[in-house]
């Protein structure tokens, strides 16, 4: 076995290290979840009170509050699975999560190919909420357009059912 000098450990030590970074990201990651968490609290007492109202022009305007902020706790779902998959990878075990039940499903992230899969399905279900959005505020002239939007379901659907099916 071949010896390697001081600058090789030192430069190998600093390396490792630098694995640490990643710390940074993960920080982010949270605050950005409690800001996503945040936007959702807020959307959902916004809906609340115009749901109070109890008119029906503003219950279009109060299920969009509602699907928005359904949205922006999944945004902030897909955060904190991300934060904990760059921890768990390049930091170390959580201690604290070893004893949760809950930990097995949410932590099941061996590589970073398993983390881009759970945020991509993640990401999937986001923009079919979004999608659901964006068709509630839409007002439609005529047959054809309502046509189309039953396409636009028929494939979100599809792509989510794909997506349930890869597990």
């Amino acid at each position: 076995m071949k010896r390697r000098g001081s600058s090789g450990h030192l430069f190998e030590r600093l390396l490792w290290a630098a694995r640490l970074m990643i710390i940074v990201p993960v920080v982010a990651c949270v605050a950005m979840a409690l800001c996503a968490i945040y936007m959702g609290l807020v959307d959902l007492y916004g809906s609340w009170h115009q749901l109070s109202t109890a008119r029906s022009a503003v219950r279009g305007k109060a299920l969009a509050g509602i699907v928005g902020a359904l949205d922006a706790f999944l945004v902030a779902s897909v955060l904190i699975v991300a934060a904990f998959g760059l921890y768990e990878l390049f930091v170390g075990k959580i201690e604290a999560a070893e004893r949760s039940e809950v930990a097995p499903r949410l932590l099941k992230i061996e590589s970073l190919e398993d983390l881009k899969q759970k945020v991509a399905k993640l990401l999937v279900v986001i923009l079919a909420v979004e999608f659901f959005k964006q068709a509630v505020n839409l007002s439609y002239a005529s047959a054809l357009e309502l046509l189309y939007l039953a396409g636009a379901i028929l494939l979100v659907s599809l792509a989510l059912y794909i997506i349930g099916r890869r597990g």
